[in-house]
């Protein structure tokens, strides 16, 4: 059992026999919950740099690599402790996908926390829907919509909210 290659449209597929399989609409997102800062293992760096291309593999320690990177997380849900690097406990969560650009991951020595900028989603939604070429009803109508969407959910594997 592994991880299959990058599909046709760039997902990562975890292989069964565990319960971290990508939760459909949302993004993976591994964040450090204790001191000492993100980091990946050795293991968890050869493993991850063996299923991808030459230009995404990643250096030591892996702080470079995108938070919401699918195969780094197929890599966590594979190896799970074993992927935590010196000083980190990986934790992975899950986010709705019309929302990965607005994660802010904010340290204090070394440990994470993670929130949805959802002000900076509404506005952006309302800036796209001014731009529209539909009528002013229809502008009005969706931008009510932005606003009565509710706050959005970052959760567990086991599906709880953080």
């Amino acid at each position: 059992m592994g991880l299959e290659k990058r599909d046709r449209v760039g997902v990562f597929k975890v292989m069964c026999c565990n319960k971290h399989m990508i939760f459909a609409g949302r993004v993976p997102l591994l964040v450090n919950r204790c001191y000492g800062g993100f980091s990946l293992s050795h293991d968890a760096v050869n493993a991850y740099n063996s299923e991808c291309n030459a230009e995404s593999q990643i250096v030591a320690g892996g702080r470079e690599i995108s938070r919401t990177d699918r195969l780094l997380a197929a890599v966590y849900s594979r190896l799970q402790e074993r992927a935590n690097g010196i000083c980190a406990k990986l934790e992975l969560y899950w986010v709705e996908e019309r929302f990965e650009e607005y994660l802010d991951v904010c340290e204090y020595d070394g440990y994470e926390s993670v929130s949805v900028n959802f002000e900076k989603y509404k506005l952006d939604m309302i800036h796209k829907i001014t731009t529209m070429d539909v009528s002013s009803e229809e502008k009005i109508d969706r931008i009510q919509h932005v606003f009565m969407e509710s706050e959005p959910s970052i959760i567990d594997d086991n599906g709880n909210p953080i």
